[in-house]
């Protein structure tokens, strides 16, 4: 447990640093080399397919696909889902607003409203997919089906979080940013809930009161 908790804190100072170094101008030379080098690829065909991408990270298309999952999934498989989820979300939302940086305005490909800083489609992909990813990785053990499922859900992260700059809706400085606070999130809340003496409101009985 420790070991888990230490690599999430690892992952969280480096969340810190990113931001601090957004704030104070230091990752405007990295936004403006992924920027270039992104728009040295741009086409149609490109174009459309990262239109499609980034709808796996849209509100709606999540909540479905938790909700499917949420039934699907074991009691503390279910637990651990939804915290992750919920709380990657709320944090998301604290610091959207806490940061308030505006979005980029340059090749702007699709309307968005809010702020930029962490990528809320980057984040939520990083949770949802990560915990596939996580579930998949204790649950299956034949490593023909194993390893192919969590490529392919690697590749969705790493798409979802490319289609985001590819759009012009974020600089690659939120989308590392949201990675990095993503990946802190998912293993602080599998760390603890799996710990036995940790219990938390999403339990069974709770869950049958909605």
């Amino acid at each position: 447990m420790k070991k888990n908790l230490l690599i999430a804190g690892i992952f969280f100072i480096s969340f810190l640093l990113v931001t601090l170094c957004m704030k104070t101008g230091c990752l405007e030379s990295f936004d403006q080399v992924i920027a270039s080098a992104i728009d040295q690829t741009r086409n149609p065909f490109l174009d459309l397919n990262y239109t499609y991408i980034t709808k796996l990270g849209d509100a709606d298309i999540v909540i479905i696909f938790v909700c499917l999952l949420s039934i699907i999934f074991n009691n503390k498989n279910r637990r651990m889902f939804l915290s992750t989820i919920l709380i990657s979300t709320g944090l998301n939302i604290l610091c959207k607003n806490m940061i308030q940086r505006p979005r980029p305005t340059i090749h702007q490909m699709i309307p968005v409203t809010g702020f930029s800083y962490p990528s809320g489609h980057a984040m939520i992909a990083i949770s949802f997919f990560g915990f596939l990813i996580y579930w998949i990785y204790k649950n299956i053990h034949h490593k023909s089906i194993k390893i192919p499922l969590i490529a392919l859900f690697s590749m969705i992260i790493l798409l979802i979080g490319m289609s985001r700059i590819y759009l012009g809706v974020h600089y690659a400085s939120d989308v590392l940013g949201a990675i990095l606070l993503g990946l802190s999130n998912i293993i602080c809340v599998t760390t603890i809930v799996n710990h036995k003496k940790w219990k938390i409101p999403f339990s069974e009985e709770n869950l049958k009161k909605f």
